[in-house]
């Protein structure tokens, strides 16, 4: 009996110590019904993209093959070296080993990546404030800031914010402690980070983990003793961080060669979507800024302008640039989200043209995502103020003051923006609230009166109830806060979240999609493999349709590039192959009338020789087989239409043959004259399947360490 009241007695004491973060889990989750109810799905990127890469490695996967190529899009590519596919994540690998991947699982994935945000902000706060009510509050406004409501189409910018607190958290107690479970934490959060996320979120930490340790090394005063000791006592955790990261950099370096985005791209490409002046209204009226036709908004997209914190948490950052000026650490981060909002600026101020000399800031678009880094600033900066109100330490005057003028500005400019407007265009833009409408169109005025009227009707609610109930500080925010992000992402929901369509619409459509890879004959011209056809089309999805229905095709979107498709495509050599079936023999290849592979072409128009003599195929996983005949007296080639690859071999009657690249882009072997059988093309990895096992072991160690910190005794003594 004793030893159950014990267990309960722990049980108990658990679930204290863990009532903040489930209480904010179960919030988020309730704040986003329209994903965690299955009601809606994401929309644009995350359901064009990320979902039918996903779907490809699940499709694999269920079969038993790797992932390696994937025919379905622009030729074929190496989906398994895809750094946004989420081959090598664990979150969505784990996910495909209950089925399918689809809709279902995507809104999953999704609502993952919110509830890591939340309690990585939770975590981090702890370790900043030893606060667990404002770690409630900082990792609610973290998790459902307009970032995370703004961009939800780009899961993968998602990703790279949910695993920001948990990076910086376990750098910094490593360096604090030298622990060496915090350094073993630090390489299972990077690896999450670095396997799902953009690659420009990885980019960037790595810049902010040097940061942070030079800026540890600056305060012992460049101890070299320090520096070399921080480096050796993290062995362990090294040694599993390649053994987590080893499938997935052995992937990507056997598609390096073939990558169309190494090397430093134009600097006017890489500056598109910069956040403009008039992007920081939504720090106040968030739903202003999707007007889709003011001026002030227009060359940042939509999906990229949102920078909202919660009303308290704003009010609660510029108090505590009154109180905290001299707090280090609150310097720290208020200089680390000015220059994070000045990035974001891109092309719009002078910064980023010297910063994009820097390594790797060639490699990735969009400036406007670095208000990521500013955001979770901000959200730290208001716990100061937070920590000490919930501790007793009432508004003084200065701060009283700020806070009057801050809610007569709140007040004022919603009345100027009702004069710009009429009653009439205010009640059309509740009806659109009302209807789900995705695009507002009552303009920017109506827009801002609407957001401000709810925005004091909600103050008020909340002054009214604490004067009424008594309640807390405490309380009074939570209740506020929830309810002005839970507003926030309901008013913004339809524009950048999620679609409105049939959810029950789309999973029919899943559920009717085929189960083996579509087989062709040899007549048909890749030309006539486009996206859409014979598929059954539904809402919410554009495009890589073939990734769906598993046919080949030539057509499709992924930021991953092969060089040579977007050469080909350049220099007409695209549009030649074009011409051709998937599998094809000939005498003539593209090279604009020069002898190539000892044959010359007459003019530039595809010339195909008589299509029985690919007598049958056979498209399968990482694999093409034909059968053929070669009744001429000559050698010929037999031409395989998809992206040459050096991750390719083949076989003649069982024999090895090389392959060549022809026609730009795509691969052939020699027949020899007179001759028939069969050539089986395959695409293997001699290390990939070894590698995903060490990975697994890797993994399995660190959530072992994760779980069970104090079973293994590898830490080293604080300096």
């Amino acid at each position: 009996m004793r030893g159950n009241r014990d267990h309960l007695s722990k049980i108990i004491s658990l679930f204290k110590k863990s009532i903040y973060p489930l209480a904010l889990v179960v919030v988020v989750l309730a704040v986003l019904y329209p994903f965690t109810g299955m009601m809606n799905f994401p929309k644009w990127d995350t359901t064009n993209g990320y979902l039918p890469y996903r779907y490809f490695i699940s499709f694999f996967l269920e079969n038993d093959q790797m992932p390696y190529w994937n025919p379905f899009q622009r030729m074929g590519y190496p989906g398994y070296a895809d750094l946004q596919s989420g081959c090598w994540y664990p979150i969505t690998r784990i996910i495909m080993l209950f089925g399918q991947y689809d809709m279902i699982s995507m809104n999953i994935e999704l609502l993952s990546c919110f509830v890591i945000a939340a309690l990585g902000m939770y975590r981090f706060s702890m370790s900043i404030h030893h606060n667990e009510k404002t770690a409630f509050l900082l990792g609610l406004a973290y998790s459902l800031s307009g970032f995370m409501t703004g961009s939800t189409h780009l899961m993968v910018f998602l990703i790279g914010v949910a695993w920001l607190p948990w990076i910086i958290w376990s750098l910094m107690e490593y360096l604090k402690t030298m622990q060496m479970k915090y350094a073993i934490y630090l390489c299972g959060f990077m690896a999450m980070n670095i396997t799902g996320a953009s690659p420009a979120y990885t980019i960037i930490m790595l810049y902010i983990i040097a940061v942070l340790i030079l800026w540890h090394w600056m305060r012992l005063k460049f101890s070299g003793t320090v520096l070399w000791s921080i480096l050796r006592q993290s062995w362990p955790a090294v040694i599993i961080f390649i053994a987590i990261m080893a499938p997935y950099v052995a992937s990507f370096y056997e598609f390096l060669p073939y990558f169309n985005r190494a090397q430093q791209r134009p600097y006017e490409d890489m500056v598109i979507n910069p956040l403009v002046p008039g992007n920081w209204l939504s720090l106040v009226f968030p739903y202003a800024t999707n007007d889709r036709n003011h001026d002030w908004f227009n060359l940042t997209d939509l999906s990229l302008r949102d920078t909202y914190i919660g009303f308290a948490m704003l009010i609660m950052m510029l108090i505590g640039c009154i109180r905290y000026l001299r707090n280090k650490i609150f310097i720290a981060f208020l200089i680390s989200a000015i220059l994070s909002f000045w990035i974001a600026c891109g092309d719009e101020t002078f910064l980023y043209q010297y910063l994009f000399k820097l390594p790797g800031f060639g490699s990735f678009r969009h400036p406007a995502f670095f208000r990521s880094y500013g955001i979770f600033c901000l959200i730290v900066l208001a716990g100061f103020r937070l920590k000490d109100l919930f501790e007793g330490k009432t508004f003084v005057r200065s701060e009283k003051i700020l806070l009057g003028v801050t809610l007569s500005m709140l007040v004022i400019i919603t009345a100027i923006s009702a004069g710009n407007s009429s009653l009439e265009l205010l009640k059309k833009a509740w009806h659109e609230v009302q209807t789900m409408e995705e695009l507002p169109s009552t303009g920017m005025n109506t827009l801002i009166w609407l957001n401000g009227m709810v925005t004091i009707a909600l103050l008020l609610l909340a002054i009214l109830l604490k004067k009424i109930f008594r309640f807390s500080w405490f309380v009074t925010i939570v209740f506020f806060t929830i309810v002005d992000l839970g507003l926030h992402s309901r008013f913004t929901g339809p524009t950048t979240m999620y679609h409105t369509y049939d959810f029950t619409k789309m999973k029919s459509f899943f559920d009717e999609l085929p189960h083996e890879i579509a087989q062709i004959t040899a007549d048909i011209p890749m030309r006539e493999m486009h996206d859409k056809r014979d598929v059954k089309l539904t809402d919410g999805i554009q495009v890589n349709y073939a990734t769906f229905f598993k046919h080949v095709c030539s057509e499709g979107e992924n930021p991953l590039r092969m060089k040579d498709f977007d050469d080909a495509k350049k220099s007409g050599a695209l549009d030649w192959n074009l011409n051709y079936p998937l599998i094809f023999m000939t005498d003539q290849f593209w090279q604009e009338g020069k002898k190539y592979l000892g044959y010359e072409a007459s003019d530039k128009s595809a010339t195909i020789r008589n299509s029985q003599e690919i007598k049958a195929m056979n498209i399968g996983f990482n694999s093409f087989t034909a059968d053929f005949s070669n009744p001429s007296g000559h050698e010929s080639w037999l031409c395989l239409n998809q992206n040459y690859h050096g991750q390719w071999s083949a076989l003649f009657q069982g024999n090895p043959v090389p392959i060549e690249k022809v026609n730009g882009m795509i691969m052939a072997v020699k027949v020899p004259a007179n001759s028939s059988g069969t050539v089986v093309f395959t695409y293997a990895s001699k290390w990939i399947p070894k590698l995903q096992w060490l990975a697994v072991a890797g993994w399995m160690v660190w959530f072992f360490w994760l779980v069970f910190p104090g079973k293994i005794r590898l830490s080293a003594k604080k300096k």
